[in-house]
């Protein structure tokens, strides 16, 4: 699910929810279709995703998940990179701009219209796990 740092009283409703993923030899590849309708209220902080499907690994491997990214957040960069947090055991990922200097945050995600995520990455996995 999608969220942000400090949620505060926003929610996203979802229209499209689809996705899939593969886990092979400690690795994860991943894809996903998000068309969502955000209500922001006091969100404020980072667009995050929360658990994906495996705790990503610890290591400078996943320093960014390598991703091909479409969306229709307000101009940030030309592309956008989905960067592993060490907070919560490596259980949600982080979407910056180009190179991943600065996050997508709530001032990007417009509130009350339907917005489009479609991605694909790799990451490897915490404990190899699969």
């Amino acid at each position: 699910t999608l969220t942000f740092a400090a949620p505060g009283s926003s929610s996203f409703s979802y229209i499209t929810q689809e996705g899939h993923y593969s886990c092979v030899n400690g690795w994860v590849n991943i894809w996903g279709h998000l068309v969502y309708t955000a209500t922001l209220g006091t969100a404020s902080g980072a667009l995050i995703w929360n658990n994906p499907p495996y705790s990503l690994a610890s290591t400078n491997d996943n320093s960014a998940m390598v991703v091909q990214f479409g969306g229709t957040w307000s101009a940030l960069s030309s592309y956008y990179v989905m960067i592993p947090s060490s907070t919560s055991a490596f259980k949600f990922v982080q979407f910056n701009g180009s190179g991943g200097a600065s996050s997508v945050t709530a001032t990007n995600v417009t509130s009350g219209s339907s917005e489009v995520i479609v991605f694909a990455a790799s990451y490897e996995v915490n404990g190899d796990a699969c």
